[in-house]
């Protein structure tokens, strides 16, 4: 009888132990809302891809715990779903890409550029210019990752859609529209260097190419390392300056080339525009270009 009292006695101090301090290899699960989802895009010499997609959870997410199998990344476009390559996944405290840490709020998924569906252009035959794709992508944790605290994020079948996007460099350039006297108006991006009081910067003025015109939209700045290349924290360091990027319109009225009017003529204009607003150096404006860009540098 006293060893059967003792066997209970015994059970129920175990039952105890397990309610108030469950085993490492059972932690409970997190309750913790679906992450935050942003594209991380950078524009290369071929132009803007998809590079990475950041999570940001509202607790720290336990880097140890994290693999390339961890998540699935889609994009869709036409209604075509498609996988792109995980090649890294990390956490930290910013969302940069390879500021890696132990623990963070951030989970940073790096994707392969190379990937086919990695593009944010396509290329529209019929009217020979670059369109923007429609950025729909979908994250799903495919298994558990655990937070710092070591408690359990499970997997879960309900993907997270990305809500914004991050392009570095691009997102410095500033929009702004230029009507001449003529009545020709041009949409252009304006970067601007740190200013320091009484100093004066070189003014570097890009001119795309035939498949970059557009009513604003940007792509100039995102089909191939233009303006962006003379705006780049590595530029800035070594020669800071003034970067515009105008931007043609889809004219069918005139023959789309930077040297013919009524383009010719708004340039040098807004050219002229900007070095009256900004502490250009005058003797240090540089017109630049590609393709229909570079037939048009000589003239304007």
């Amino acid at each position: 009888m006293q060893k059967r009292r003792f066997a209970l006695v015994l059970l129920s101090f175990v039952l105890l132990l397990t309610i108030f301090y469950p085993s490492s290899s059972s932690a409970a699960a997190a309750d913790v809302p679906a992450p935050q989802a942003t594209l991380l895009t950078e524009v290369q010499p071929l132009g803007e891809v998809v590079s990475a997609v950041v999570l940001k959870y509202s607790t720290n997410i336990d880097g140890s715990s994290l693999s390339p199998s961890s998540f699935q990344v889609q994009s869709v476009l036409n209604d075509v779903y498609a996988d792109r390559t995980v090649t890294g996944v990390y956490t930290n405290d910013t969302g940069a890409i390879t500021n890696r840490s132990t623990h963070g709020k951030y989970v940073v998924i790096e994707l392969d550029t190379q990937d086919k569906n990695a593009s944010t252009l396509t290329y529209d035959s019929t009217s020979a210019v670059n369109r923007i794709n429609p950025l729909n992508y979908y994250i799903s944790q495919k298994k558990d990752i655990a937070t710092s605290k070591k408690t359990v994020v499970p997997a879960t079948a309900q993907p997270v859609k990305a809500t914004d996007k991050v392009t570095p460099i691009v997102d410095d350039f500033q929009k702004n529209t230029f009507e001449n006297k003529a009545g020709f108006k041009l949409n252009y991006f304006t970067f601007e260097p740190k200013v320091e009081p009484g100093k004066t910067y070189p003014l570097v003025v890009f001119l795309h190419g035939n498949g970059e015109r557009g009513d604003g939209n940007g792509v100039n700045l995102l089909a191939n390392a233009g303006a962006v290349t003379w705006a780049s924290p590595e530029q800035q360091a070594k020669h800071p300056s003034f970067v515009i990027a105008p931007q043609s319109p889809i004219d069918l009225e005139h023959k789309f080339i930077w040297a013919d009017e009524p383009r010719n003529s708004a340039v040098a204009d807004l050219v002229r525009e900007t070095a009256l607003k900004y502490p250009i150096d005058t003797n240090r404006i540089y017109i630049v270009g590609i393709s229909q860009g570079a037939m048009g540098h000589g003239d304007c």
